[in-house]
Order: C-alpha cells, then structure tokens, then sequence
C-alpha cells in the first residue's frame, strides 16, 4: 500500500472535498437545475438504501476487527454512528415522500454526527470493553425508532409545509453536521500524529456528512441543491467503503507477509527439528544404555538385598532352632544342679560348685534369649507406649553408658502416637545402639545425638530401608541415633548386624544383631546411614498404633480342687527334660507320669484321665505339637490344668492359645524350684 499523503495535502483534500466541492455543486445545480423534480422515487431510494447498505457494512468490519484485536477508540463510536445511521437511511429509502420519509433522514444525520463526535471522547471511557456493545445497541435503536416512526406516524414532528423544510427538520441536520464536521476536525488531528489513511478517509467521510448537514439548510424537498446533497452523502459512503477496500488489501498484504515469514519459520522449524531429532536419537541412545546399566546395577543391588535378607532369615531360624534344643539342654543343666543343691546339706563344699554350674547356666540362658531376640521372637509383654517417654526415663542409665568424652545431645518430640513394643526389649534395643555409637568414637571427644519422631512413610522410602521386610505404608515413629565416628565402609555397615560379627577387639557380636531381631519381631525395620571419616546414623522404624489398644492376654485359670500333691503328667520330648521335671516334682511330693511325644501324652492321660490333676506340656514334640495335644486334652476333660513350656517365649507361644483356658506358662530353661513353685500355684487355686 502507497504510503498516506503529508498533513498539509491531507487538509488540502478535506477542505477541497469537504467545502469547495459541496460549495461549487451547490451554486451549480442553483443556477441550473433550481426546481429538479422527479415524480418517481426510485433513484433517491436506491442512493439512499446503497449508502445506509455500505454504512451497516463498514459496521460489521469494523465489529469483527474488534473481536480481533483492534484498537477499541474511536472506533467504536464509529461503529455506532454508521449502525445508528445506516439502519435509518435503509427505512428512509423505504418510505414515500411525507413526515416520515424527512423524519427519518433528518434523524439518520443526527445520529451519525452526535456518535462520530463521540471519538473526542477520552480513550479510557471505552477502556476493558465497556462500550464493546456500543455498535450493536446503537443499531438496535435505531430500527426501534424507525419501526415507531412508521408503526404511529402520528408520533412524528413536523418535517415538511408545502415542500419547505420545519424548523425542526432544519435544526436536526444542523446538530447533526456540526457533529461530522467536529469529528472531521478530531480525526485530522489524529491523521498528523499517525498518517494513517483510515483516520484521513474518516475526515473525508465526515466532511462529506458534514457538509450535506449544513446544505440541508438551503434547500427544498426535490429541489436541485437537494439532489446535490443526496450525492454528496453517496459519496461519503463510497469512501467508507473505499475505506473496506483498502482494509480489505491491507488484510491481504498482511496475509501474504504472514505467509511468507509463516514459510520461513516452518523452513527454520524443520530445521530445528531435524536438528533435535539427532538430538534426541543420540540421547535416547545414551539414555537407553544408562537405563540398562541401572536396571543392571539396580537387579544386583535388589540380588544382593535378597541374598542378603534370605541369609539373615537363614540365620535367625538357625539361631531359633538352637536356642530352643540350647534351652532343653539349659534345664537339665539348671535343673539338676538345683537338685543336687536340695540334696546336699547346708555348708557342704560342692554347694559353691554347684552355685557355679546354676550362674553359668544362666548366663547360658541369656544368650539363648539374645539368639531367641535376633530370630524375631523374642518379644514378651507388649503394650502401647510412648516411645520419646520411654527414653526420658532411661536417660540417666544411657548417659552412665557412654563414654566420658562424648556428649548425649537428645531431641525428643512430643506427642507421639503410641507403639506397642516389649518396654524390657526395647530398652535392649536403645542401650545397644547408643553403647555401639559411643564404641564408635574410639575413646575421642565427640557427640551422640538422640532423636524422635514420626513421619509418613511410603513405599519407596521403605524400599530402601537396609534392614528389614515386608513393610508396609503408613505412619512410623522412629528412633534415630547418630554419632560422629568414624563411620563405616560398606563391607562393614553390610554385616554389622551379623551374629558374632563384630570390630571391637572384645565381645560377642550380638548385641546389634539382637536389636535387629528385636526391631524386626516389632513389624519395623533399621536404616543405616554411614560413610567412613564422617560417622554413622542408625533410624529404627516402629509402626504407630493409634487405637493405643493392648491385646488381651491369654486367660489363665484353674481348675479343680485345692490338693496338697496331686498327679502331674510331664510331656516332653528331651528325656532330660523328663528326668528333671520327674526328679524335682516327687521330690516335692507330686506323682509323676511320662510321655515322651504327643499321641503318648494322650494316651497316659486317657489312662488315668480321673487322677491326672495337671499336665506339663512341651510346645514342640513329634507326633502331635503341643497345639494338637491341648485341644485333644480339653475334649477328653475340658477342666484339665494344662502347664505350658517352650525355650520360646510366652508372647510367641501363649498367642495360640487365646481364649482357651490355658493355666499358665513356663519359660525353658527353668530351675527345679522355679516348676515346683508354679505347679504349687496351679493345683492350689479356687476352681
């Protein structure tokens, strides 16, 4: 598009358009053609129907460059003057000459100027779309007023007398292109600012309007100045529409610049993206070889895990099963050392070597337990607890454990939610690690930091927990020890909770790998957190209990009555065991009878099942366990006091026999004096 004139032409062809031509038309058509009357009315229709047709048109555009992002002012009060003034020039030319037919176009000029004088209103008055619909309502009403003008003609002012415009009329034109020759003025200023051809085709336009406005005033219905006003109007609207043209050119140069730079940025896209496809192919190559050496490493880490966790199960059933056989071993030795105690006088010389035997035993008997801990059953009383409580009242204890240098710095949070743990394994657990991180420091001033809380934990997060199984999501509270040691390699932190591993020149190497049984009997698990030169923290997890509910305990009753001896039926079979428990029981003043398994135990009972006042009954025999036993006893005489023992414990044991009736339970190894006392209580209580 031809770049728009200077401002001094611009005011040049609005003056030459806008006063010398209307001026010299006028004067012409006056001097020869002063009374130009035709009876038809068809070419003033089809002038004025064109005109108000384009004006609605340029409307329309302008509308829809609007939605489009357009400038908002001034054209919408543009919009608003060609909707308003072309919907009333179309009913003009629809009417027959009369009130009406002058009413409606005097109207049409005052719409058109009062809108078009609108765009010297402030840009902010149409600012964030409030005046959007202004357009659309002005078209509105005026077909409302056209519609009223025709429907009661009557409404009508006075327009024309015998072919001479009212004062009414007269005055409606006169406001109306005062107003297009204001706008005229506004959008040449506009015109200096931009040298847009919009803004000089507008003051064109107006000045056209404007003119017609002020020619009104000399002339007569049909007359020839009237007819010159008519084409001066036409003419305004065929710049409006030459306005539509160039807009409609520009849009396709617009277009054709979009098409090409549209061009361009494909061209330079494709190349881009040929260029990322390459790309992208190398690093999904890279990235497929580094998924399969971490599914590589990643499968190894979770075989060694496995092998790792199998081997440490491997360990704990062998340590079971040995502490159990240890255990049945332990009460002959326990047993018998307390008989011959009882048989021997007060003073005598063996009395200290048996005193020894009975210490040994027992010292025996405690690393049964620890065995009986790292294998996961060696829980015995559990019940909710608070575990930030629990380690305030060992505190003292756990700062005498300590070396002299290092520094106990505990963080402990409140309000926990319960966990149900064994209080006497817990306190193992907890005096184990802190000893273990005070080991750590190697006789050097350093700090053991003690902390708890609780936090959420979810599937990845247990994933990685070092040891422990099987755990499942949710809410955890945990114990979390941390020393600044010297750390540990990972061959180390891999085995030290290993039984009988150990780096310190003294010691069993039990005392982890029992915190581990212990964690992992609790449904929890231990993660480690270690490197060398830089110390070693130890988490343990505990499941939360939020209900604070403890289970029941098994019911212990007795049945029968008071008997100062009475019938034991002993089943066990460890003829050691036997021996001791017969040994110790006639000794007191009890009648003993054997069974060496389970279908034996029935059978003796079946023999004399009136005399039999209570069966010691051993968890584990061949044949028939001590489950099966039980049951079949109390079908045979539901009263029957059934004495349990096991080298396992009582939680692990007696949660079989929940809501059964059991009389009690006796913890292998035991001392003779330790079964007669309880089988004393036994046979004594109320049935």
């Amino acid at each position: 598009m031809r770049s728009a004139p200077s401002f001094t032409t611009a005011v040049a062809i609005v003056c030459v358009v806008g006063v010398v031509i209307p001026v010299a038309g006028s004067l012409v058509t006056t001097q020869f053609a002063p009374d130009w009357r035709l009876e038809a009315v068809p070419l003033h229709s089809v002038v004025e129907a064109g005109g108000g047709l384009i004006a609605l048109s340029v409307a329309v555009l302008l509308r829809a460059r609007l939605r489009l992002g357009g400038e908002r002012h001034p054209e919408i009060w543009i919009g608003a003057a060609l909707a308003g003034m072309g919907t009333l020039d179309v009913f003009h030319a629809l009417v027959s000459p009369g009130q009406s037919f002058v009413g409606l176009h005097s109207l049409a000029t005052l719409v058109g100027g009062a809108f078009f004088a609108g765009a010297w209103a402030p840009s902010e008055v149409v600012g964030r779309g409030r005046l959007d619909s202004l357009p659309l309502l002005a078209g509105t009403g005026a077909l409302g007023l056209a519609v009223l003008m025709l429907a009661v003609p009557w409404v009508v002012p006075s327009m024309v007398v015998d072919g001479e415009f009212t004062l009414f009329a007269r005055l409606l034109n006169l406001v109306g292109g005062l107003g297009f020759i204001a706008a005229a003025y506004r959008f040449l200023r506009e015109y200096r600012a931009s040298a847009s051809w919009d803004d000089l085709l507008f003051a064109v336009h107006c000045s056209l309007f404007g003119a017609a406005g002020m020619l009104f005033e000399l002339s007569r219905l049909w007359d020839g100045p009237w007819w010159w006003w008519h084409v001066l109007r036409l003419t305004a609207y065929v710049v409006a529409l030459l306005f539509v043209a160039l807009n409609f050119r520009s849009s396709q140069e617009q277009v054709l610049d979009l098409n090409r730079l549209l061009d361009e940025a494909n061209r330079s896209l494709e190349d881009h993206v040929a260029e990322r496809t390459a790309e992208l192919e190398t690093a999904n190559e890279r990235l497929e070889e580094e998924v399969a050496e971490r599914s590589r490493l990643e499968r190894q880490r979770w075989e060694a895990r496995l092998q790792h966790s199998q081997k440490l199960e491997s360990l704990g059933v062998l340590a079971g099963g040995i502490a159990h056989d240890f255990n049945n071993l332990l009460v002959g030795m326990l047993g018998n050392a307390s008989l011959a105690q009882m048989h021997l006088e007060e003073g005598h010389p063996a009395q200290r070597q048996l005193g020894r035997i009975e210490k040994a035993s027992r010292r025996a008997a405690d690393l049964t337990r620890q065995l009986l801990a790292y294998s996961g059953k060696g829980r015995f009383v559990v019940r909710p607890l608070d575990l930030s409580k629990a380690i305030r009242e060992m505190m003292e204890l756990l700062e005498s454990s300590i070396s002299k240098k290092a520094v106990l710095r505990p963080a402990l949070a409140d309000g926990l939610p319960p966990v149900e743990v064994d209080v006497t394994q817990l306190n193992q657990v907890i005096m184990n690690l802190i000893t273990n991180a005070s080991d750590a420091l190697g006789g050097k001033a350093g700090t053991i930091d003690l902390a708890t809380g609780v936090l959420e934990a979810d599937s990845d997060y247990l994933e990685h927990a070092d040891f422990g199984q099987d755990l499942s999501e949710g809410t955890y509270v945990f114990l979390e020890i941390t020393d600044s040691g010297s750390g540990m390699d990972e061959a180390t932190k891999l085995k030290m909770f290993d039984p009988f591993f150990t780096t310190k020149s003294t010691g069993r190497g039990l005392g982890l790998a029992a915190a581990l049984g212990i964690v992992r009997g609790h449904g929890g698990g231990i993660r480690v957190y270690s490197e060398e030169g830089r110390g070693t923290a130890i988490k343990v997890l505990l499941p939360s209990t939020p209900s604070g509910e403890v289970a029941s305990e098994p019911e212990i009753s007795g049945r029968g009555p008071i008997v100062p001896g009475g019938t034991v039926l002993v089943a066990d079979d460890e003829a050691i065991v036997r021996e001791v428990a017969q040994d110790a029981l006639v000794l007191a003043g009890f009648e003993v009878l054997l069974a060496v398994d389970g279908p034996s135990c029935i059978a003796r009972f079946t023999e004399a099942i009136d005399d039999i006042d209570l069966v010691l009954l051993d968890l584990m025999m061949p044949g028939l366990s001590g489950e099966e036993v039980f049951r079949e006893l109390r079908r045979l005489r539901p009263e029957v006091r059934v004495l349990l023992s096991s080298g396992y414990n009582e939680q692990e044991t007696s949660s079989r026999f929940l809501g059964r009736d059991l009389s009690g339970f006796l913890q292998k190894p035991y001392a003779s004096k330790d079964l007669v006392k309880q089988v004393r209580e036994l046979l004594s209580r109320e049935p």
